[in-house]
């Protein structure tokens, strides 16, 4: 069975103004208590609750921006645009912050909230986040330093 790729290309980018509208009515709907726990609490005086409500809204922003950047190239490389390879090689830059660093926080806040309920023994935390920076030097040493 042939996948017609340009039809799910057309289709990704027909549902991306779903998606990011989805994840502006989450926004809409929790980021006012995210912003009021982190201006009125510290992380240590946060609640469970409210430690989740923050790393929902920080993931759901990521994923709005990065939807719609990826719209963009994805658009143009559907319409066979000269821009296509200038949105595609430029993506990373908005990966980095959007997609990756507003995951980490997400997920950072998840884990503080099953901490708080004592679901989770949060000292291991240090060691699975020490355990990835190592994993990332090592695939810089592979990747760059080896030339792979």
């Amino acid at each position: 069975m042939r996948i017609d790729l340009k039809f799910v290309e057309l289709f990704s980018v027909i549902i991306t103004p779903l998606v990011i509208s989805s994840c502006l009515l989450v926004i809409i709907i929790y980021g006012k208590q995210a912003h009021r726990a982190i201006l009125n609490s510290g992380l240590r005086e946060m609640d469970p609750g409210q430690c989740l409500i923050v790393g929902i809204v920080f993931g759901f922003v990521g994923k709005v921006i990065d939807n719609a950047y990826w719209a963009i190239p994805w658009m143009s490389s559907l319409f066979e645009s000269p821009s296509s390879d200038f949105w595609f090689k430029h993506g990373v830059l908005l990966n980095i912050p959007f997609r990756q660093v507003c995951c980490i926080v997400s997920a950072l806040f998840h884990v503080f909230a099953a901490a708080k309920m004592k679901q989770v023994n949060f000292a291991v935390a240090p060691t699975i986040l020490l355990t990835s920076i190592l994993y990332m030097i090592a695939i810089y040493i592979l990747f760059v330093e080896a030339g792979w």
